[in-house]
């Protein structure tokens, strides 16, 4: 605010949350500044940035109550003929049989409910009886071939969601004759992508124009974009302080990854089968990499990015679920 410059009171109350902001992203900053998060925020909020274009809306979703039932015996079937499918080298039988905990209703917890815990050696599924059960265990088996008991670091962290994401997505495209079912999920995750790039775009590009100009103005906003969001993010930003996290972020950064990186593998798997082999054995390898290293087994350089080749491939997937039932999948 510049000397002798009079704010009426809306104007006064307006400069009182931007400091406010500023103060908690100056701390926020501070403490992350060197985290793998800041480290790669660009390349987040690029991909972010040139999804959002394209992915404007969220699907009204079905309840998974109309979608056929299964029994225990043929919800392991789906995951087991996954498994021979593609040869994938691994021992699931004593993981099926003991370490498998199904769970009724919600328990406090979102009804599509999964989560592999090492330290109690544990997969917990909430139990909805359908092919999603199968979809959520393939997911969650991906994280316990490779997770080990304690702390993560943050680079594991980061890749956490890569290999899960990247083995339910091919999972769910090899489901022959189970489309309806299949949309009934993808429509479930284009949502929950959907939302991760709405708080990405806004959150992390607040952050930058805080980064790179020391205020949150609109004219450093401005400095950053050509459009004139402003006031909405910056809304956006203050509500979402009041009552969450900023850390929060960091899962969202995860599984756009996840998203983003598992979509592309199925089209390679798609297109080569032999592919698997390369997603299968990453397992071994993501608990010791760098994050630049574990991209690079994917024959991808985030020095020298081209970012278009992996949107596109999730454009053409939510393409692909827009226009069922008019065209089969795949």
């Amino acid at each position: 605010m510049k000397a002798g410059v009079f704010m009426n009171a809306v104007d006064m109350n307006q400069y009182i949350d931007r400091l406010k902001l500023e103060k908690e992203l100056k701390d926020f900053i501070y403490k992350y500044k060197d985290s793998v998060y800041f480290k790669y925020a660009d390349f987040v909020y690029n991909i972010s940035l040139m999804l959002n274009g394209s992915i404007r809306g969220k699907y009204n979703e079905n309840d998974f109550n109309d979608l056929p039932n299964y029994s225990d015996e043929e919800i392991l079937k789906f995951v087991k003929d996954f498994y021979n499918k593609f040869s994938i080298n691994y021992d699931i039988d004593d993981v099926l049989r003991n370490k498998v905990v199904y769970s009724e209703g919600n328990n406090g917890r979102h009804l599509i409910y999964g989560e592999c815990n090492r330290s109690s050696n544990k997969i917990e599924i909430n139990k909805t009886g359908t092919i999603i059960d199968s979809i959520l265990l393939t997911h969650e088996l991906g994280h316990y071939k490779n997770e080990r008991e304690g702390l993560k670091n943050e680079s594991k962290l980061f890749l956490s969601e890569i290999l899960p994401m990247s083995e339910e997505f091919i999972m769910c495209d090899n489901l022959s004759g189970h489309d309806v079912e299949k949309v009934f999920w993808y429509k479930h995750r284009i949502n929950s992508l959907y939302e991760k790039i709405r708080r990405i775009n806004s959150l992390l590009g607040m952050i930058m124009v805080y980064i790179n100009n020391g205020n949150l103005s609109r004219e450093a906003y401005l400095s950053e974009f050509e459009e004139d969001y402003y006031v909405n993010d910056f809304n956006y930003l203050k509500n979402y302080i009041n009552k969450h996290n900023l850390e929060n972020i960091f899962m969202d950064m995860i599984y756009l990854i996840g998203y983003v990186m598992g979509i592309n593998n199925m089209f390679k798997v798609r297109d080569n089968n032999s592919y698997i082999e390369v997603v299968s054995n990453a397992h071994d390898k993501v608990n010791d990499l760098s994050v630049e290293d574990f991209f690079k087994l994917f024959g991808l350089d985030m020095e020298d990015m081209f970012y278009f080749d992996l949107v596109d491939n999730v454009l053409k997937f939510v393409g692909e679920v827009g226009i069922y039932p008019g065209k089969r999948l795949g």
